[in-house]
């Protein structure tokens, strides 16, 4: 008995109930991989922010920040730019791939999105999830801007085939 108390800085628990406790907590590092494409029309490109959420399988919204590198000219008419984002998710929400994709524009510097994609990676515990390269398309060709005259404030995409 003193062993154990000795061992956990002198708590009155037991381990048992250490490792109940500390799993209500659990969270675990998520890296989200992103790439986004602007068509090649014209004016495709934009100077704005562009906000990124994702929303997994159960339905929960993750902002994961704005579709921009520092210094580096993003989001430009036929190009395509590269964003990884970090995070900390609660341990019971790992293994469920993102389901939907919400961009949201901050400004009125229209932007027309051809596709994007999301790779995961979590996991020091759970055996490393990983969804690979999961790709959203904007078939519809829907502008990005808040300007009501030239297109829409956010655009959502959705697959129901996670991790195809």
């Amino acid at each position: 008995s003193s062993g154990i108390n000795a061992e956990y800085g002198g708590s009155k628990m037991c381990p048992l109930t250490l490792i109940s406790l500390s799993l209500l907590g659990l969270s675990s590092a998520v890296q989200y991989k992103v790439h986004a494409q602007t068509a090649d029309d014209r004016h495709a490109g934009t100077d704005n922010i562009i906000t990124l959420w994702v929303q997994n399988e159960d339905g929960k919204w993750t902002q994961l920040g704005p579709l921009d590198n520092p210094s580096v000219d993003d989001n430009e008419r036929g190009s395509g730019s590269s964003f990884v984002f970090k995070t900390r998710l609660p341990m019971w929400s790992l293994g469920r791939g993102v389901r939907c994709v919400r961009l949201v524009i901050g400004g009125d510097d229209m932007w027309l999105l051809e596709w994007i994609s999301v790779t995961i990676r979590s996991g020091y515990f759970v055996g490393n999830v990983h969804y690979e390269n999961q790709i959203f398309t904007n078939r519809e060709k829907v502008w990005l801007s808040t300007d009501v005259t030239e297109g829409q404030e956010s655009l959502e995409l959705c697959s129901y085939c996670v991790n195809c």
